[in-house]
């Protein structure tokens, strides 16, 4: 939901079932407006991007949303489009499914860039809001480096901050610290992060689901294929290979999410132990959940938004240090949980 610039969210929500119960009189007046929002997208966005020289890409359309606006935007941008399942199909995604960052989605992306010499694969999801991203040699990058080519170049104009969400890479953001930059991190989810750019003034935001968000006037929202325009914009300003510039970042090995059933009730106390027990050993960010920064990596809990779950992430320095963090952020969560539950946890 969203109400004027922003999204609509949160306390705002509970202000308006307060005024549902005890609903005024109703005033006369107001009209409906229809526009074609198409008429206007294409002139809007179009004037934000640009390309310094042609790109190869193929495009991933996914059955879905995108196929309304990607083939047309990217054309008049200039780019040779290569689009795979670009036909809606009424909801039934059967080209490779509504989500490209699920496991084998973007076999045939990966395929059809090695076989066409492209420059980079592009995907978009069912309702066009994120973009997964395969390099030139058909490789899936994940969705907090995918921007690098974005970053760089922002860096190099003179920009200084940039919004995350806790689960990021520590690759992106010493690439970022490196070039003086900050990396600034937010709760998950749509509205914290462009809250946090509000609040900072950051160039861009992003999500490791694929979401990715940008200081411009007009379009103030998650709109892939905007962001693919950008982002092809960029590669088109240089000579280097996408896996060039993601090579050029620190290497940091990063586990896949690992989710626990953990009522509501004890969710949130199990991750307020935690952030006890943690901060008294290591520097943490207790900005959703509690990230542990260990020197070799990173560590991280949180309580799931939506479901009664407790999510953890980790990384390394090292496929060792990798599994190292993991072994003991489970061992301590497992702990955690059977003394905040009074009862040991089924094994396995």
């Amino acid at each position: 939901l969203r109400m004027g610039d922003g999204p609509f969210y949160g306390d705002s929500l509970q202000q308006l079932y307060q005024a549902t119960l005890d609903v005024p009189p109703v005033r006369p007046g107001g009209q409906v407006v229809r526009r074609d929002i198409y008429a206007e997208y294409f002139p809007t966005a179009i004037r934000y991007l640009g390309l310094g020289r042609p790109v190869r890409v193929v495009l991933d359309l996914g059955n879905g949303a995108g196929c309304l606006t990607a083939p047309r935007l990217l054309c008049e941008l200039g780019c040779e489009a290569d689009v795979l399942f670009g036909e809606p199909d009424g909801g039934q995604f059967r080209g490779r499914g509504p989500d490209p960052l699920a496991p084998g989605a973007l076999d045939a992306l990966c395929k059809r860039v090695i076989e066409t010499g492209a420059e980079v694969g592009l995907a978009i999801d069912a309702d066009g809001d994120r973009l997964g991203v395969v390099d030139e040699t058909g490789q899936v990058i994940s969705s907090d480096r995918a921007l690098l080519p974005l970053i760089r170049e922002a860096l190099e104009q003179g920009e200084r901050v940039f919004v995350t969400e806790v689960r990021c890479t520590r690759s992106t953001i010493r690439y970022v610290e490196q070039r003086g930059g900050r990396m600034e991190m937010a709760k998950c989810g749509y509205p914290f992060i462009l809250d946090r750019m509000r609040e900072t003034g950051a160039v861009m935001g992003f999500e490791t689901t694929g979401h990715y968000y940008f200081r411009n006037p007009d379009i103030k929202f998650d709109d892939a294929v905007f962001a693919a325009g950008l982002l092809l914009g960029a590669l088109s300003r240089t000579q280097e290979t996408v896996s060039e510039i993601i090579a050029s970042a620190p290497t940091y090995y990063t586990s896949d999410e690992l989710r626990w059933h953990c009522s509501d009730e004890k969710k949130f106390k199990v991750v307020e132990r935690l952030v006890e027990e943690y901060s008294r050993e290591y520097e943490v960010i207790t900005e959703d959940g509690v990230r542990v920064e260990r020197p070799d990596g990173w560590a991280l809990v949180r309580a799931s938004n939506t479901a009664a779950e407790i999510t953890m992430r980790w990384e390394g320095d090292s496929p060792e240090s990798r599994e190292a963090i993991g072994r003991e952020l489970q061992e301590r969560v497992r702990r955690v949980m059977e003394e905040v539950a009074g009862s040991a946890m089924p094994r396995g």
